[in-house]
């Protein structure tokens, strides 16, 4: 899942048939070894208005997949990597088998037992998962809200990976290749101190004092330019350290190697999924989010009907009002997962993300609130909390003191939170229209009024299924798109597996 998603069976490539075929098994991917109940996978497949063959459909996808991944089966026998039960489906397989999964482990395994592995262990593990990443995480699925929570919580383990790499490599004494390492890891985040710091702390360590010194000014200018703001005070330090020449410090900061940089420096976390370059419609609904500049607020409506792309579409237009960063979870109220999020483990991968290391994140629910609240407290920062089933699992997620800014999206109102909402509607014809010629293009849409009138009319407004055939349609008449939605299966002509 580290790039597009492929699947090798006893060494060998396999094709995972059409769009919708290999959105289940990244899906299942994704569900790590949970059962994904058949209604989960049947919304994120079709919304709200599924075919009346979509049951069939579905098992029509986990036979040819079955017959894929597990060649040897014998007919009718249970399946042993695609595994059913009376809920839904999952895969059971070793982590080794599945490169996130991997990526995953390494990650918190090198974070866990970071007193107990030597540093040359620790790199050891942590570049055998790296040397795994192919591309953008479940590439092909990146408009799937699933998909976006799942890349965002990929990159930032990776993130996490290539900074413990380089503190290692500094542990190590292999300053040069640090050096190497962070320079290119400060160029991709620019604005992330963590990056920076690991840069000039390798130039100090190869005694090229002076452009360790650079390269801090360079990232306070970036800093003050971007962000009107100062350096974190980790970066502060050790820029008079250097200047100081204090020999001591530096050789505390390169003994402590890969525990010293997560534990004791100020992170930002970016999470936010990426915003589609095509976003269309809803600026009123944008403009109310902006003009109301409330805490907190839920975005409600139905299901497809654009809540996610709204709330993060919103949320990059604002970021840079929250400079301390951005959180970003996927609660799975109404996802492809068997039950939604539990509070506690969504704290936990908050904790992570501001820098507490696992094993100062406590057991339990209430005590994760209480750090998460007190580490929010006097910062800035921005949390979309995506896909809320209840008040109940929204309210340990809550900053505890003003600054923060959160919005939530559901398909219920959430009353009992006492914010104001924005409740979603499906496009109007206008609106219909203005989102097919963002997505295909003001001439080919405008080209057939009749038919680009049809594909609306057959969509109902809703977001989801426009963009179904905005992603199977483009370059094709829309005469031809109209008498594929004609047809018996409707949306399922024109996006099916």
């Amino acid at each position: 899942m580290l790039g597009p998603l492929r699947a090798l069976v006893d060494g060998a490539p396999v094709a995972l048939g059409g769009p919708r075929q290999r959105a289940v098994l990244a899906m299942l991917v994704a569900a790590n070894g949970r059962t994904v109940p058949v209604d989960r996978i049947v919304d994120e497949l079709w919304g709200d208005s599924p075919p009346s063959s979509a049951l069939a459909t579905l098992h029509a996808y986990i036979s040819r997949l079955r017959k894929l991944l597990e060649p040897r089966r014998a007919p009718r026998a249970a399946g042993t990597v695609l595994v059913s039960d009376p809920v839904g489906y999952s895969l059971s397989l070793p982590v080794e088998a599945v490169d996130a999964w991997c990526l995953e482990r390494a990650v918190h395994s090198v974070q866990e037992q970071a007193r107990e592995l030597t540093a040359e262990q620790a790199l050891a593990i942590l570049r055998a998962a790296l040397d795994r990443w192919a591309g953008e995480p479940y590439a092909g699925f990146g408009t799937a809200p699933w998909a976006q929570a799942e890349a965002t919580r990929l990159r930032e383990a990776r993130l996490a990976g290539r900074e413990r790499s380089i503190a290692c490599l500094l542990k190590l004494g292999r300053a040069e290749a640090a050096i190497a390492a962070a320079g290119e890891l400060a160029a991709e985040h620019p604005l992330r101190g963590l990056s920076w710091w690991l840069y000039a702390l390798g130039l100090w360590a190869a005694d090229r004092d002076a452009e360790a010194l650079t390269v801090l000014n360079r990232h306070r200018a970036l800093l003050a330019e971007e962000l009107g703001l100062d350096p974190e005070p980790a970066l502060a330090e050790l820029e008079q350290a250097i200047r100081l020449r204090r020999g001591e410090v530096r050789e505390r900061l390169l003994d402590v190697g890969a525990e010293h940089a997560p534990d004791e420096f100020t992170v930002r976390p970016a999470q936010l999924p990426r915003t589609a370059a095509t976003f269309a419609a809803r600026e009123a609904e944008l403009a109310v989010l902006t003009g109301r500049g409330a805490p907190l607020t839920v975005i409600t409506g139905p299901g497809g009907i654009g809540k996610t792309t709204l709330a993060v579409r919103w949320a990059h237009q604002v970021a840079d009002r929250h400079p301390d960063g951005q959180l970003y979870a996927d609660l799975r109220g109404f996802g492809p997962e068997e039950t939604a999020a539990e509070p506690a483990d969504v704290l936990a991968g908050f904790l992570v993300a501001l820098g507490v290391p696992g094993r100062r994140i406590p057991p339990g629910e209430a005590e994760r609130s209480a750090l998460f609240r007190g580490l929010l407290d006097g910062r800035r920062m921005l949390l979309v909390l995506d896909n809320a089933q209840t008040a109940e699992q929204v309210r340990p997620l809550l900053p505890g003191a003003p600054g923060c800014t959160v919005v939530v999206t559901s398909r219920n109102r959430l009353a009992e939170l006492g914010a104001p909402t924005c409740e979603l509607d499906v496009f109007d014809a206008a609106e219909a229209a203005a989102y097919l010629r963002a997505r295909l293009g003001a001439a080919l849409v405008d080209a057939e009024p009749r038919a680009r009138d049809a594909v609306i009319a057959r969509c109902g407004g809703l977001p989801l299924a426009l963009a179904v055939v905005c992603a199977r349609a483009g370059g094709f008449p829309l005469s031809a798109v109209a008498e594929e939605l004609a047809e018996e299966e409707g949306l399922d002509a024109v996006a099916g597996g």
